[in-house]
């Protein structure tokens, strides 16, 4: 199905294939014997509707571009999210070049750059007064 019902396909090898879906999720099938109705794989991370996917004919990887207008590159295997970039344009199709070894150091680079999940500093517990002491001049400027 495209675009009223939504799915995107793109293949994989050793028959499997890859869906993105309209309400934001996309896995990796395995036609081969199983189910095929359960995903080897699911993709975490879209806020929108997958407007396409690609997977790279030579490397483990995915690209995809949905409705939230982000690019994001995963390891086809492991699932970890390696890019992401928000685009300004809306994209509906995807064209990745066969040779990427021009571009996969800075690729690498940016991602260190880009996809780090540091902790948020905890907050510092402060004792707050509970029945603090206004003065009347401090009272007057606040109801006037």
């Amino acid at each position: 199905m495209l675009p009223g019902g939504g799915h995107r396909l793109a293949a994989s090898i050793h028959g499997q294939v890859l869906v993105g879906t309209a309400h934001g999720r996309m896995g990796l099938f395995d036609l081969r014997g199983g189910k095929p109705e359960d995903p080897l794989f699911v993709y975490k991370g879209f806020a929108g509707a997958v407007r396409d996917a690609v997977v790279h004919p030579k490397h483990p990887l995915v690209f995809s571009v949905s409705l939230d207008r982000f690019l994001r590159v995963h390891h086809l295997t492991s699932r970890k999210l390696l890019y992401k970039e928000y685009m300004k344009s809306r994209l509906n199709c995807l064209l990745v070049r066969e040779n990427l070894a021009d571009i996969m150091p800075s690729i690498k680079k940016l991602a260190k750059r880009r996809i780090v999940t540091t902790e948020p500093e905890p907050m510092k517990e402060q004792k707050l007064d509970v029945n603090p002491k206004i003065s009347d001049e401090d009272w007057k400027t606040l109801t006037e």
